[in-house]
């Protein structure tokens, strides 16, 4: 199966007043699918053999495809930031964001769900070295998505006049148990009686 996604984003920004800031981006999303699926013919209820041939050139084979596209608008996103303090020395500010479902989920254009975050963010600057801070909360609307708190702790440094250091540490604590339901182990009876592991991701709360 392929899936291929053609997006064209339009970004505007206007100051609304001084220190306030509002972003709208409108993503014109194109999105284009093919599937194919083959296998070899098999006596009824086995999966041992094909009626004729070998595994790897069977006489008999069955042959299944697909394919379909959309276009249209995909999650329009609006972003509000506020500049509460600003010097030669600190600044502070507050960033609000949201990407609303907008595209349509059936066809692969949005998600389908609404979500947004709220940022605290603090800067300053003592010399050459710039520290930041940034902590928020993400809210995430979908069924087998959990809402987090993220931060981000960094600096910037200049070592030289054409060089600078930056170092960002970035991290994301999911809140609550994960909606997400990890899938059993698959039985099989032919060809012979086995079970399979769907996926080996783990069933546990997420923090990175």
């Amino acid at each position: 199966m392929n899936i291929s996604l053609i997006v064209t984003t339009f970004v505007a920004s206007y100051g609304v007043v001084d220190g306030v800031d509002l972003s709208v981006a409108v993503p014109l999303v194109h999105t284009s699918v093919q599937g194919r699926a083959w296998r070899p013919s098999t006596p009824p209820g086995t999966l041992a053999a094909p009626l004729a041939g070998t595994d790897s050139a069977p006489v008999m084979t069955a042959v299944a495809g697909m394919d379909g596209s959309a276009s249209g608008i995909g999650d329009v996103a609006a972003r509000l930031k506020v500049n509460v303090a600003q010097s030669n020395a600190f600044g502070a500010a507050i960033l609000l964001d949201g990407r609303f479902p907008t595209g349509d989920e059936q066809n692969l254009l949005g998600s389908g769900k609404f979500s947004g975050r709220g940022l605290g963010i603090v800067s300053a600057k003592f010399g050459t070295l710039a520290p930041h801070l940034n902590i928020g909360y993400v809210f995430r609307d979908a069924k087998q998505s959990n809402s987090s708190v993220i931060a981000t702790l960094g600096f910037d440094n200049a070592v030289a006049g054409w060089a600078t250091m930056a170092f960002d540490l970035l991290s994301e604590w999911q809140l609550g148990d994960s909606k997400l339901k990890i899938p059993g182990p698959v039985q099989y009876q032919v060809p012979f009686p086995h079970s399979v592991l769907p996926t080996n991701i783990p069933l546990r709360r997420t923090i990175s």
